[in-house]
């Protein structure tokens, strides 16, 4: 009766005020663009920030529009950055140009971690942790797959104090499906039932060529004593689709309602800006657009145009475009190709790394990371790194000197090479390396394969073993083509501006692998002849052998002879 007494504006007035207490805001935006080849690029992005106390004085209590599981789990583990993905399918660098956001295929989780607790147990309790929010098998990732980048991967937000570490681990063979989705979607302050969430049919997206769903959780400090910060979760989700298989696609035109198969039908409203964007390659393209945008607003790091619909406001019924769009080719200045595999049989074999500046007017300055399992034994004393001259996909050419090249390439401070242990952790690769403009470097290495207990090997173990992707941190430097001016790739790569991260594609590698069919045939022979053995011999010391006496029978036949019978 007390609730129906208080007016309904005190009771708005009230909530107001306790959401502007951490001063929470709430954005989400999706962007639709054509590529080369005709596939549809769909990106999603949900930014969600809030004013909260210091990560170490546990003094969270009021989550507001975060999701509370994900500031336990980031306040209980101590850890005040990480980056988790699911990724399925193949991203084509060369026709599609850079990702939105960068991720390799499988599950990826990286996270900086407090030094003052006890990081290698929050580790795994984070792994574990989200593993169960998420419905993935991240419970497999311990210290066996756990890597220490050194500079691959840049931190995003601000901590207290300077003792912090970061973990890295790849699961290249996790699947992303619906289950993953689903919570996925329910961290969202409207779900999947209101805003542009509700585009998100997983009938369409992972019926694509490439999708992939993120989420980037960062601790911020306002101040110098860290006592007032600020904590964001962004979550991502990125899918190309093919306009073909979409009912709504009639010529050469599509619909971003068709492309989904669903609609608009309710608003977000705690949102403060719930956009939909189109991507144009200029601004003479808004002439194809099926309805007019409420504004176009040029995108001067790309060279294109984004005409941008309100979802808060009035939809209009259909959003997209007449005909295809023609956009030019990539602008990827630096192109990370996959690893090639080397070698033959089951015993030896060799991994190649392709990087190709493109950039015709400054150096690459690359920080290079390769993990490998354990039963991958890497040989470093095989590392090479060469540079190739002449013509280079079309019209690039490498101009570089010979010095100079031999100059650049690999110095002894740039190169920092872990060891593996059986079963205890992996090997881990980092080269910082200089790459001429207009050429392609390689980087190339050996390796021999173990044999693995059998009760290592998965299910399918004749399918083979999946190597996780490299990663690769990629800036400009300004002193090309100047061999006075050469400096260590190291402390190149560390003063460059801007860092791209690139991944390669996972691999499958061959192992020795056993008949699994011989012990089920030993097991059953083994079994036929203690079986026949056994009962044999059971039979003949258990049977009790007593003799039959069988009493003969007088009678007398009519004739008055007689016969006896038994």
């Amino acid at each position: 009766m007390l609730l129906h007494a208080i007016p309904g504006s005190l009771i708005a007035a009230l909530f107001y005020v306790a959401r502007c207490d951490g001063n929470p805001t709430y954005s989400e935006n999706v962007d639709v663009r054509s590529l080369q080849d005709g596939k549809i690029l769909a990106h999603f992005t949900f930014a969600r920030s809030q004013t909260v106390p210091s990560l170490r004085s546990q003094g969270l209590h009021h989550f507001d529009l975060l999701p509370r599981q994900i500031a336990e789990i980031t306040q209980t583990f101590k850890a005040p950055e990480w980056h988790l993905s699911f990724t399925q399918g193949r991203w084509d660098m060369k026709r599609w140009g850079p990702p939105p956001r960068p991720a390799p295929t499988g599950a990826e989780l990286y996270a900086w971690l407090d030094g003052e607790y006890d990081v290698n147990a929050n580790w795994a309790a984070l792994a574990s942790a989200l593993s169960g929010l998420f419905c993935a098998s991240l419970n497999f990732i311990d210290h066996s797959n756990t890597a220490f980048p050194i500079d691959t991967f840049t931190s995003e937000g601000s901590y207290e104090g300077d003792d912090i570490h970061i973990r890295h681990a790849t699961l290249p063979r996790e699947a992303a499906c619906t289950e993953n989705l689903t919570p996925w979607l329910k961290l969202l302050p409207c779900q999947a039932k209101a805003g542009i969430a509700q585009l998100l049919n997983p009938h369409r997206v992972f019926d694509g060529n490439y999708h992939s769903m993120a989420i980037d959780v960062r601790w911020k400090c306002l101040d110098d004593s860290c006592s007032l910060s600020t904590l964001e979760v962004d979550q991502s989700f990125t899918a190309v689709l093919d306009p073909l298989r979409s009912e709504g696609y009639v010529g050469r035109s599509w619909d971003i309602f068709s492309l989904f198969d669903r609609k608009i039908e309710k608003r977000c409203l705690i949102a403060d800006s719930s956009t939909i964007g189109l991507v144009l390659p200029d601004i003479n393209s808004q002439s194809k657009l099926l309805s007019p945008a409420s504004q176009v607003l040029p995108m001067p790091e790309s060279g294109t145009v984004r005409a941008v619909y309100d979802a808060k406001g009035d939809l209009v019924s259909e959003l997209g475009v007449r005909e295809a769009l023609n956009f030019s080719g990539t602008t990827t200045r630096v192109y990370h190709k996959a690893d090639i595999l080397s070698g033959h049989g089951q015993e030896k074999g060799g991994v190649a790394i392709h990087i190709l500046n493109r950039n015709s007017n400054y150096d690459a300055v690359a920080s290079l990371l390769e993990s490998y399992p354990w039963w991958l034994r890497v040989y470093l004393h095989t590392l090479k790194v060469e540079t190739r001259e002449g013509t280079i996909v079309g019209e690039f050419t490498c101009t570089s000197q010979k010095n100079y090249k031999l100059t650049m390439l690999v110095s002894v401070p740039s190169v920092h090479y872990q060891p593996a242990r059986d079963r205890e952790r992996p090997s881990l690769l980092y080269v910082h390396l200089n790459v001429p403009a207009n050429c392609s470097l390689v980087l190339s290495f050996d390796f021999d394969k173990s044999h693995l207990r059998y009760t290592e090997h998965p299910p399918d173990a004749s399918r083979g073993f999946d190597l996780g992707a490299s990663v690769a941190s990629v800036g400009m430097w300004e002193n090309a083509h100047d061999p006075s001016k050469l400096v260590d790739p190291v402390l190149a790569f560390r003063s460059a501006a801007h860092t791209t991260r690139m991944y390669t594609d996972p691999i499958l590698v061959a192992l020795p692998t056993p008949d699994f069919s011989m012990p089920y045939n030993v097991v059953t022979m083994t079994c036929t002849l203690l079986a026949f053995l056994f009962g044999s011999v059971f039979n003949m010391l258990t049977r009790r052998f007593n003799p039959v006496v069988v009493e003969q029978q007088k009678t007398e036949t009519g004739d008055g002879s007689e016969t006896s019978e038994r």
